[in-house]
């Protein structure tokens, strides 16, 4: 193998660190932009049409027109974000709207009026419910703590609990800080004295900044830029790709697992150097795990029976002659397909007989929403009408247990009042808006 000195290089792909967009078709975002290192694998295609004539004996070639040029980028992620992983969304639908909302972690206060007796507290959140022991009428703070911290919904860690007087005051935190909770509920007919009454009360309502996307209503797709090249290398400059616009998103969940991803890239062949370019430094940023995600059917959780999908979501961009208006070379403005699609493909815990079993016998249509992070700091997956049916082979055994589920085929049809089959929100410390250029 010949000696190649890129070989001993890091290789760095370096987009906006708010996914930014182009300003128009041709004007490449400002090498200052790409500011954020992504860790991912990089895998560029020419796509590139030829058209070969040979000469009269039919033997030799006389002549090979290139009809057209282009780059794909495939871009791995062994691991995403729910930051980048909405970012890319984002790119792909066309449209998302200025975030609203104010970062807070949620308080509640919890007032008993006794002398005497115990209470309990309870949790119903996102599907899964918890009811702590009998607390003591004057519980230490730390023994409520404790006891809040022993349900599943809750967890160790992500709550705090003081007490002045006869006020219990729960601050959220950990996984759950900067989301808006269900208040808490309380038991109080094991007080006496007093009004033996345990009062709920929401202090301080929780939030992230809220980000919503929606495909846009034309078949412009926003435009952006990468940055790609050596770590290190003086021998050449990072190469700056422009006009590039998301193909597709392809995205892997497995509760016992990260959640992988993969996007595909089109846009121009013919790179421009940046010289003088800043490498973006390496971030250790906190991976999306599958344990953190949920799905949703028909508005009800399905904490416990998700057990993994892959959602495929397509543009379809025109790759062919639509795409070469004018010199049969050099690329126009990629637009969206006129029809996209986004295949879903699941595995539910279940058996026959069950609710989601019975949905997917009839092929029935129903909401089904994933959300994919921490309530703070989450991506979701809104597909309003989405018909459910068995996959060709129905029942699989998964995970060390061998526990049968369900596999399931789901497809995505347009809404009524959406106008197209998915929508995307988000709940992220991102102040900038997605898609800004």
């Amino acid at each position: 193998m010949p000696y190649n000195p890129q070989r001993l290089k890091k290789f760095f792909p370096a987009f906006s660190s708010v996914f930014k967009r182009q300003s128009a078709f041709g004007a490449a975002l400002a090498d200052a932009d790409l500011n954020d290192r992504h860790n991912c694998t990089v895998e560029f295609e020419d796509v590139v049409e030829t058209e070969v004539v040979y000469d009269c004996s039919g033997e030799d070639v006389d002549s090979e027109d290139v009809q057209s040029q282009m780059k794909r980028v495939v871009l791995t992620y062994p691991a995403i974000t729910p930051q980048r992983l909405f970012g890319w969304i984002a790119m792909l639908l066309g449209a998302c709207a200025a975030p609203t909302g104010t970062q807070q972690n949620e308080v509640q206060t919890i007032t008993i009026n006794a002398t005497g007796g115990t209470f309990t507290i309870a949790f119903d959140f996102e599907g899964k419910t918890g009811t702590t022991a009998a607390l003591a009428w004057n519980a230490a703070a730390a023994a409520v703590q404790a006891a809040l911290e022993a349900l599943t919904p809750i967890g160790a860690g992500n709550v705090a609990v003081t007490l002045l007087g006869s006020v219990y005051t729960i601050t959220f935190q950990g996984d759950l800080q900067r989301a808006n909770l269900p208040q808490l509920t309380t038991n109080a007919a094991g007080l006496t004295g007093g009004a033996g009454t345990a009062v709920v009360a929401t202090t301080t309502q929780g939030g992230n900044r809220y980000h919503a996307a929606t495909r846009s209503t034309d078949d412009q797709l926003p435009k952006t830029s990468m940055g790609a090249g050596y770590e290190g290398n003086s021998s050449a400059n990072p190469r700056k790709f422009r006009d590039l616009v998301v193909e597709s998103v392809s995205i892997q969940i497995n509760r016992r697992r990260n959640v992988t991803a993969t996007v595909t890239l089109l846009g121009r062949f013919t790179p421009s150097e940046m010289a003088g370019f800043s490498v973006p430094a390496c971030a250790n940023l906190s991976a999306l795990k599958g344990r953190d995600c949920e799905i949703l059917v028909g508005g009800a959780f399905l904490a416990e029976e998700f057990w993994q999908a892959t959602i495929n979501l397509n543009n379809n961009v025109p790759t062919g002659e639509d795409l070469f208006p004018f010199d049969s070379v050099e690329i126009g403005n990629p637009e969206r397909g006129d029809k996209p699609t986004y295949p879903i493909s699941m595995q539910v815990l279940g058996s026959e007989g069950d609710t989601v079993g019975e949905i997917c016998r009839l092929r029935s249509r129903t909401t089904l929403e994933f959300r994919l992070g921490k309530p703070g700091d989450r991506c979701n997956l809104i597909f309003p009408t989405t018909q459910f049916k068995f996959a060709s082979n129905p029942r699989v055994f998964v995970g060390e247990r061998n526990r049968s589920a369900h596999a399931i085929d789901a497809v995505p049809h347009r809404d009524a009042v959406l106008l197209a089959p998915l929508r995307a929100e988000a709940y992220l410390d991102q102040s900038a808006t997605f898609l800004a250029s």
